[in-house]
């Protein structure tokens, strides 16, 4: 939870006690989906990754947009995510997709993504 959310009234305080458990189990479903699209998003890359080492020089982005479906911008953004967390703990796949975006990114400062690995640590 950000701490933006902690700090916010929540909109379910109004409602009746069977909206707001459903309203919250819900909430709860989709904090999980979350943390698992992290996790599948890293282990996307760290396959594409291996195969792009296999791969003939040429070939690899064909293959990617033809055979998996995917954009070759969202392929990068899958590698570079997996190639960021390669040396980190397992705690860094917890993080939002948008948030392993922006950190993964070249152009992404050093001292910011050292502030939030040793928060996320």
């Amino acid at each position: 939870m950000t701490s933006l959310s902690q700090n916010t009234p929540s909109p379910i305080a109004s409602l009746e006690a069977s909206q707001t458990a459903s309203m919250q189990e819900t909430a709860a479903r989709i904090r999980s989906l979350n943390r698992n699209m992290s996790a599948s998003i890293i282990e996307i890359g760290r396959e594409l990754l291996h195969m792009k080492a296999m791969m003939v020089h040429g070939t690899f982005t064909r293959w990617v947009e033809n055979d998996c479906g995917l954009k070759r911008r969202s392929c990068q953004n899958y590698m570079l995510v997996a190639a960021f967390v390669a040396d980190k703990s397992a705690s860094v796949a917890l993080l939002s997709p948008a948030v392993l975006y922006r950190l993964a990114a070249k152009s992404a400062p050093a001292d910011v993504v050292f502030a939030v690995l040793r928060l996320v640590e």
